[in-house]
């Protein structure tokens, strides 16, 4: 089972100060080891998934895979992984019937087919008729890339934070 501690510390103001310096520091610190390690681990975990899933077109999702972190006035560390595509988490989690946007179905269609002219306007238009009608199907990419790399993320971080305070490791 797990359990948590905390600790209040009353008192010595210039410690206190101290102290919580030092946790804002350190929480910086592993803040900068996740964003590496995730840049280094999971956006290419992710990158491949797409490819395993065909997802791959025009490569706006992969590119716009991002990590960031940010620390909040309680000294928390908040990483966020995005992808800036607004058609993202159709792709990771599939969507209801919606009305898609026909330039980005008229670059699938000629990317993925290779059609032109009539036959790509069809292929277009039954596409876009699908989705109203259907949705769209998940293509998972974030999900199993995560689970399928965060043994290699977690070694990956520790690392990291350990070359980061100065000590070096063999893991």
């Amino acid at each position: 089972m797990a359990s948590s501690m905390s600790i209040k510390i009353t008192g010595n103001k210039k410690v206190i100060s101290t102290l919580r310096r030092y946790n804002n520091l350190f929480g910086k610190l592993v803040g900068m080891s996740v964003v590496e390690a995730g840049r280094e681990v999971l956006i290419p975990a992710m990158k491949e998934q797409l490819k395993e899933n065909g997802s791959i077109v025009t490569g706006k999702l992969a590119n716009s895979l991002m990590l960031t972190f940010k620390s909040d006035m309680r000294s928390r560390v908040i990483v966020d992984l995005v992808a800036t595509v607004p058609y993202a988490a159709s792709v990771e989690q599939g969507a209801p019937p919606h009305e898609p946007d026909r330039s980005t179905i008229k670059d699938w269609v000629r990317i993925k087919t290779g059609a032109t002219g009539q036959g790509a306007k069809k292929l277009v238009n039954a596409v876009i008729k699908t989705i109203r009608e259907k949705g769209s199907d998940p293509h998972p990419f974030m999900m199993p890339a995560i689970q399928s790399s965060k043994d290699e993320f977690a070694r990956r971080v520790v690392r990291k934070v350990d070359i980061k305070l100065g000590r070096e490791t063999g893991r």
